[in-house]
């Protein structure tokens, strides 16, 4: 399976357009959107095609005396114009494409953050928050009595804590009080750790959450999941076929996104959804299916980190007789400062 960090376009371009928030249902918000998703589509595209020329060919040869790549920049730059990005406007002279040109050879390299960084370089110059004029056209933009819709990102307060009723510092009481739900103790037999379990509403469902609680007894990493399971496999649930896959589509999560990036803001990095085709023998044993995994994490000022993960499973095993499962597992994991530890890895991702 690939993960695409470039892919932050692929994803910030339709979470908030397929979301189910009242951004979605304004107009003019929409062909804001629509146009910021078009213009993050040619990023995306550019960084990858950029960073993996870099990768085989080394970057004086993919980029300092390549005529061809800092043509394909020149095109990325028109594209976004053309939309009406105010931000791209300025760099389609000579003067200010070659000022873009230098601080982009900045930052390529053949290590594997090239694309985000690429991403990143390019979209806070092209794309800047607010850019996107609302009207139908940009010759009209300036006429427009409309406010153009700001991309989201992140107060100075924003931080992990807040995705968690338990969030960090509190005790078993605090947080009891602030679910509303009945908080159970738990201590991990191996290492002594103590953490509490309780249920939050998320996504409209209601998630496990499992919460370590520090030396002094308060809360800190918390992993917050919802899984559904089904199949005729020893360890199935019971879980419906249906919903189990529709829980696990592109605009599910999708509309999960949405709402985590309307309260947190963009992404620090980002997972494209992304899919694995699985076939494997061992000995009499044959595996099939496929999996499915998308991601994004958010850093914040306060040095907080927040992940989110979507992950599902289709598979079909045979030995004496043939046996199917499905899967599907959303979950966050809300990490506070100086905790090094993850609830869930997410290979790939870069916080």
């Amino acid at each position: 399976m690939k993960s695409h960090k470039a892919g932050l376009a692929a994803i910030l371009l339709t979470i908030l357009v397929q979301s189910n928030l009242s951004l979605a249902d304004d107009s003019t918000s929409d062909t804001t959107l629509e146009r910021q998703k078009e213009a993050l589509a040619a990023i995306s595209k550019f960084a990858k095609e950029i960073c993996d020329s870099v990768k085989d060919r080394g970057k004086e040869e993919a980029w300092e005396a390549s005529a061809d790549a800092k043509a394909k920049l020149g095109g990325v730059v028109k594209i976004i114009s053309d939309l009406g990005v105010d931000g791209a406007a300025k760099y389609k002279s000579s003067e200010y494409e070659g000022v873009l040109r230098e601080d982009l050879s900045k930052v390529l390299t053949d290590q594997g953050n090239c694309r985000h960084s690429v991403f990143i370089e390019l979209k806070d110059k092209l794309v800047p928050d607010g850019s996107t004029g609302d009207s139908s056209s940009s010759s009209s933009s300036s006429s427009s009595s409309s406010s153009p819709s700001p991309s989201p990102s992140p107060s100075p307060s924003a931080s992990a804590r807040s995705a968690i009723l338990g969030e960090f510092g509190f005790s078993v009481n605090e947080v009891e009080k602030n679910s509303g739900s009945k908080v159970t103790l738990h201590k991990d037999e191996d290492n002594g750790t103590l953490w509490i379990q309780y249920t939050q509403s998320l996504f409209g469902r209601d998630f496990t959450v499992s919460q370590n609680l520090d030396t002094h007894k308060k809360t800190e990493i918390a992993r917050a999941y919802y899984k559904l399971l089904g199949g005729d496999t020893w360890g199935s649930r019971g879980a419906d076929y249906t919903e189990t896959h529709r829980l696990c589509t592109s605009q599910s999560y999708n509309r999960m996104l949405s709402q985590l990036i309307s309260k947190f803001g963009t992404p620090t990095d980002i997972i494209e959804p992304s899919e694995e085709m699985i076939n494997e023998v061992d000995g009499r044993v044959t595996v099939s299916g496929k999996r499915t995994k998308a991601a994004a994490g958010w850093k914040f000022p306060d040095e907080s980190k927040l992940l989110f993960q979507l992950k599902s499973r289709d598979i079909e095993r045979t030995f004496s007789k043939t046996e199917t499962y499905w899967e599907c597992v959303v979950e966050l994991c809300a990490i506070p400062k100086g905790v090094n530890k993850k609830c869930f890895e997410t290979p790939g991702l870069t916080l």
